[in-house]
């Protein structure tokens, strides 16, 4: 079973072509900024970057570190894989380990509420990207009552996710078995592994 997680009056075919509209706009906006700033004329300045997840969602670090776009304009970037979710990722940039977090907005916002300062710059994602997947033998979310769930860490993306839509299924927390199984990719490979 696969259920997508945050459905809206839009068909999934016109929220793919908005998102990918959304994804261009940024990519030429990004594109501009790059052409347009130079590069100063001194050593170029070292920036940690974290990110929180191995996702298709950093495709724009990952494309402007291949394509040499922060060395052009002067920064030597250090991406770091932090893993474990956007609290996780929250803690280390809050820790200064890093300058900047590429981070779901859940534990950014739960930061900001609590009163620690951060500063959300961008997104290039607006809807919830989460899916729900499960072994065959689940065929509808009754059938998850008393079952195991895996999601990277309490206070995640994937965790908050998660809480909503139990609620919507009027189910509670403690129906489940919640469990912090860490990065996406480890999810995965425990949930085919038979762990989760």
């Amino acid at each position: 079973m696969e259920i997508e997680l945050c459905r809206d009056s839009q068909k999934p075919a016109e929220r793919a072509l908005i998102m990918k509209r959304r994804q261009n706009i940024f990519l030429v906006i990004s594109l501009l900024l790059t052409f347009l700033w130079e590069a100063p004329a001194h050593g170029l300045d070292r920036v940690r970057v974290g990110l929180s997840a191995l996702s298709p969602t950093n495709w724009a670090v990952w494309v402007a570190e291949e394509q040499g776009l922060f060395k052009k304009h002067g920064i030597d970037p250090q991406v770091i894989f932090i893993g474990g979710g956007s609290a996780r990722g929250v803690n280390a940039l809050v820790a200064r380990e890093v300058q900047f977090m590429i981070i779901g907005g859940v534990g950014l916002i739960g930061a900001a509420l609590r009163g620690v300062d951060v500063v959300m710059i961008a997104s290039n994602v607006n809807i919830s990207t989460q899916r729900l997947i499960s072994r065959p033998e689940i065929k509808t979310w009754e059938d998850l009552r008393g079952k195991r769930v895996g999601v990277t860490a309490f206070g995640s993306n994937t965790h908050s996710v998660l809480l909503m839509v139990l609620k919507r299924w009027s189910m509670k927390p403690e129906d489940l078995v919640i469990l912090q199984v860490g990065p996406s990719l480890r999810v995965y490979v425990k949930f085919v592994g038979g762990k989760s």
